[in-house]
C-alpha cells in the first residue's frame, strides 16, 4: 500500500489516537493499518472501515508491516464463451517470517464459470523470508451461457505464520471482458 505524504507524517509520532483525529476515511484506514502492522496488534484492526484491509490487517499484524505480495501477470482477460483462462501470478514474502500457502480462492466472479485450484497447491507451500515464487495460481473456464459483458474479481491467497492458518494474507483483482 503506498501511503500518501501527510499519512507518512503522522505514523512517525503515532499514537491511536491521532488516528482517530483524521477525517478522511481512506486516510484514516490506512493510518490505523499501519499503526496495527507497526503495533503488530491485531486487535488494532477493528478501527477499519474498509473491508479488503479489516481482512487482510490480522495475519499482517502478526507477519509485521512488512507482507506478503502478490502480483498477477495480467490483470484483464479477454475472452469469449467457452475458453479456458490461466491466471498467473507471483507471490513475494517480504516478512522477515516464513509464510504458509494454505489457499486461494476467486472472488466469485459469476455461476458461469468453473474454477480449478490445483495449480495453486502445487506452485508452493510455504515461502521463506524474501523470497518469491511465480507460476500458474488457477484456471477457469467460462460456460457456454455467461453473459456478455464485463465481469470484476480478485484472487485472495490464505495462510499465515504456519500450516492451519486460513487468513487472507494477500489479494490482488483482475477483470474479465466476455464477448
Amino acid at each position: 500500500m503506498e501511503l500518501n505524504k501527510k499519512t507518512e507524517v503522522l505514523l512517525k509520532q503515532q499514537t491511536a489516537q491521532d488516528c482517530s483525529a483524521i477525517q478522511d476515511t481512506v486516510n484514516k484506514d490506512e493510518c490505523n493499518y499501519e499503526f496495527a502492522l507497526k503495533n503488530k496488534d491485531a486487535s488494532l484492526c477493528s478501527n477499519l472501515s474498509n473491508a479488503i484491509l479489516k481482512k487482510v490487517c490480522p495475519i499482517s499484524s502478526q507477519l509485521g508491516s512488512e507482507q506478503l505480495i502478490l502480483k498477477l501477470e495480467q490483470a484483464k482477460f479477454n475472452a469469449k464463451q467457452g475458453d479456458v483462462m490461466e491466471i498467473k501470478g507471483k507471490l513475494t514474502n517480504a516478512t522477515k517470517k516464513t509464510v504458509y500457502l494454505n489457499g486461494v480462492l476467486e472472488g466469485k466472479l459469476d455461476n458461469n464459470f468453473a474454477y480449478d485450484f490445483n495449480p495453486f497447491f502445487i506452485l508452493a507451500s510455504k515461502i521463506e523470508p524474501g523470497e518469491s515464487v511465480q507460476g500458474l495460481l488457477l484456471n477457469f473456464a467460462i460456460g457456454m451461457l455467461a453473459p456478455l459483458q464485463d465481469f470484476f474479481s480478485s484472487i485472495t491467497i490464505y495462510g499465515g505464520v504456519d500450516q492451519y492458518a486460513q487468513e487472507p494474507i494477500a489479494i490482488d483483482d483482475f477483470e474479465v471482458s466476455v464477448k
